[in-house]
């Protein structure tokens, strides 16, 4: 039995077929790895929005009306908010929050700060991305308080409106709190008198 090798033409063949095979699996194997790099991308993206969005409404929610003998209160316009929240980014406790909308035309962003801090850029918005306040009466607000003796130091919910924005942005909270500190907070804040009661 003779045994007969492949002709110089048929590993020529089986050279240009292997060949085309790897051609066509790397390209498959590029278009999987973009395809990977977009949806991790777009998750990452997806996962900001969504703390940034937590971040908003958990420091809305946990609003609290200044007590007399602390400085501020609830004032809110346009362009932002600033008040005593019970949450925040960096946690729970009593602290100021500042949410701001700044930039020139075509630039402008949303910015977060705690305590007097450095400003926080939580994202870009469009150029007219304004806050909203709800009155006790169900209608919204470009101010808060609308007038200087307003009864209500909290509006009933805080939004922000991104028309702009791709699928037009809007985060909206109640403020769950109502006026006032909670009575076990408040009661751990107020100092001790003489006696220590």
């Amino acid at each position: 039995m003779s045994s007969r090798g492949f002709s110089l033409l048929e590993t020529l063949v089986s050279l240009v077929i292997v060949a085309l095979i790897a051609t066509v699996m790397m390209q498959s194997l590029f278009q999987v790895l973009g395809l990977r790099e977009r949806v991790l991308r777009h998750e990452a993206e997806a996962r900001q929005a969504a703390l940034q969005q937590a971040w908003f409404r958990d420091s809305v929610a946990a609003l609290v009306a200044e007590m007399p003998e602390r400085q501020g209160g609830f004032r809110g316009d346009p362009e932002g908010w600033s008040g005593t929240s019970l949450a925040g980014p960096s946690g729970a406790g009593l602290r100021r929050i500042e949410w701001r909308l700044t930039g020139l035309p075509g630039q402008r962003v949303l910015q977060l700060s705690e305590n007097g801090g450095p400003a926080l850029t939580i994202r870009a918005v469009g150029d007219r991305a304004r806050m909203r306040y709800l009155g006790p009466d169900g209608v919204w607000q470009t101010a808060w308080p609308v007038t200087d003796a307003a009864s209500e130091p909290l509006p009933r919910a805080v939004r922000l409106d991104d028309p702009d924005e791709g699928q037009a942005l809007l985060w909206w909270e109640p403020v769950l709190t109502g006026p006032g500190l909670p009575q076990p907070l408040r009661t751990a804040l107020e100092p001790f008198d003489a006696d220590g009661f």
